[in-house]
């Protein structure tokens, strides 16, 4: 029975990583989105500009972005939030999801799932080293880019 589940143990530690949450079929999500909510969470202090940046270079794109003095409750195609951490000196992390309201075939009920996610992880931003002033706006940009190029790829240029 030991030798059993140590091959099990064994089986599932060399097993490959499926990462389902990031597959390829998540940018298909985004096809038809065209109005956003754009929310900034953030544990820093130096956010100010960086929703602002942000909207701006998503309207660019040709996406419309809700103003922050719109209603709640507004209907969007979804829901684009950015949280940004620094937990401890240097520690610096970003993580960009997208909200929307899928509706499970099997029951029938509409719930706002994540359904497009993307992290910047510490020292991730191209360039490097997060003590940097500028890593907050590295990573957004960053983010914003990725997500934009996957949305731009299935709504068309």
């Amino acid at each position: 029975m030991r030798m059993r589940h140590a091959a099990l143990a064994l089986l599932v530690l060399a097993a490959a990583r499926i990462e389902a949450q990031n597959g390829p079929t998540q940018d298909s999500t985004l096809i038809g989105v065209r109005l956003v909510q754009l929310n900034l969470v953030s544990t820093v202090d130096e956010r100010r500009g960086l929703r602002e940046s942000m909207a701006l270079e998503l309207r660019k794109a040709g996406l419309r972005v809700l103003p922050d003095s719109a209603r709640l409750g507004t209907a969007v195609d979804a829901i684009i939030t950015v949280v940004l951490r620094e937990p401890a000196g240097c520690a610096k992390d970003l993580r960009m999801n997208v909200a929307q309201r899928v509706q499970v075939v099997r029951t029938a009920r509409v719930h706002q799932l994540v359904t497009w996610l993307y992290e910047v992880p510490v020292g991730g931003v191209r360039g490097g080293n997060a003590c940097r002033d500028e890593w907050w706006n590295d990573a957004i940009r960053q983010a914003t880019d990725v997500f934009l190029t996957k949305w731009l790829d299935v709504n068309g240029r």
